[in-house]
């Protein structure tokens, strides 16, 4: 039993890594958003 949620628990890392939840991607997004706001402001 142990071993099948350890099994499961992988599988789960591997496949977020490939296909990040959809909040994962907003925030990803916000952050890429922000870093290009940023430039801007800098230059």
């Amino acid at each position: 039993m142990e071993d099948n949620n350890t099994q499961r628990r992988t599988e789960d890392k591997k496949g977020n890594k490939s296909k990040p939840t959809e909040k994962e991607r907003q925030t990803i997004l916000e952050i890429q958003h922000d870093e290009r706001v940023r430039k801007s402001q800098d230059s």
